[in-house]
């Protein structure tokens, strides 16, 4: 069976982490409650539930962190309707790109590396990203336009 799970990786490094539509179903298939795609150091956590009707999870609240430094930014994005190519980057110094992903209505992807949106349809997506948002200046170094 072809997996709806897919991990983008360069080397060692993990690039992005992509949920197809369907992962649910699949992961019903085989027999499993809940699966975290993403590696536990990641600034997002990645999971998909599949639960039946009567089971719960009880109430609960999250320890906040009390200090966070170096962590790296990473994006996440579902797409509710349209199609999306996503070209990867290596680091803020090289700014090579390493691959594109295409993700389509359904599908989810977490970033862990520089990246290009390319909207190939109308589309309809959500995006989350760690915060408190700092101003454009200090969020992002801009890719260089290759002639």
């Amino acid at each position: 069976m072809a997996t709806k799970l897919e991990r983008i990786v360069c080397g060692e490094r993990l690039l992005a982490v992509i949920m197809r539509r369907g992962i649910g179903e699949e992961l019903r298939q085989q027999g499993k409650t809940v699966l975290f795609a993403t590696p536990d150091a990641f600034g997002l956590q990645l999971g998909v539930h599949n639960r039946s009707s009567d089971e719960e999870i009880e109430g609960h609240f999250h320890i906040p962190f009390t200090n966070i430094r170096e962590l790296a930014v990473q994006e996440f994005f579902f797409i509710y309707s349209g199609s999306v190519a996503i070209t990867l980057y290596d680091s803020p110094e090289n700014q090579q790109a390493l691959d594109e992903v295409i993700i389509n209505t359904g599908d989810a992807i977490v970033l862990n590396t520089g990246h290009s949106l390319r909207f190939l349809s109308e589309t309809q997506m959500l995006e989350i990203k760690q915060g408190p948002y700092r101003g454009r200046a200090l969020e992002k170094i801009i890719i260089a336009a290759r002639s």
